[in-house]
C-alpha cells in the first residue's frame, strides 16, 4: 500500500486528481501483482517510483496515471531510467534485489 500511496501523490501533484480508498486499493493490488506475477522486486519498484517522481513530465518518460499503468509500463520506466544513466545491475547472490547506480 505504501508504493500505491507514493504513486498517488505523484499523480496528484501532476494531474491534480485525488484518489479514493477504493482506487488506492486497486493500485496496491496492481503493484502486488507486479511483484508476485512478474517477479519485480519491491526494491526495483521503489527505485522506479523515486526516479519517476523526479522525472515525471519529461521527454520520453512514460505517462503513469494509475497502478495498472505503472504495472503495464514498468519495463518502459526502467528503460527510461537507463537512458537517463541509471544502471540496474542484478546482484549475483540475490536476483530479486538489483543494485542501482547513478552513472552521471
Amino acid at each position: 500500500m505504501k508504493k500505491a500511496t507514493k504513486l498517488a501523490k505523484i499523480v496528484q501533484s501532476q494531474k491534480n486528481v485525488k484518489t479514493n480508498p477504493t482506487k488506492l486499493n486497486s493500485w496496491a493490488n496492481e503493484m502486488r501483482l507486479l511483484n508476485e506475477q512478474e517477479g519485480v522486486s519491491k526494491h526495483r519498484m521503489t527505485a522506479a517510483l523515486k526516479w519517476y517522481r523526479d522525472h515525471v513530465g519529461g521527454q520520453y518518460v512514460p505517462v503513469i496515471e494509475s497502478g495498472k499503468s505503472f504495472r503495464d509500463k514498468f519495463v518502459k520506466i526502467e528503460a527510461a531510467m537507463q537512458r537517463d544513466g541509471v544502471q540496474i545491475n542484478q546482484d549475483e547472490t540475490n536476483k530479486s534485489k538489483p543494485k542501482i547506480r547513478v552513472g552521471h
